[in-house]
């Protein structure tokens, strides 16, 4: 599958308020996102 732009790697920090997350991307930024799945996001 081919995105444009393309995808980045980013490590998850924390999930709270069921929809938002924080991150560190691979640059090193960090960022808050919108995640729509409200289940478990466990490996």
């Amino acid at each position: 599958m081919k995105f444009d732009p393309p995808l980045v790697s980013a490590t998850l920090v924390r999930r709270y308020k069921r929809f938002l997350f924080d991150a560190t991307l691979e640059s090193g930024e960090d960022i808050t996102g919108f995640c729509p799945n409200t289940g478990s996001m466990r490996v």
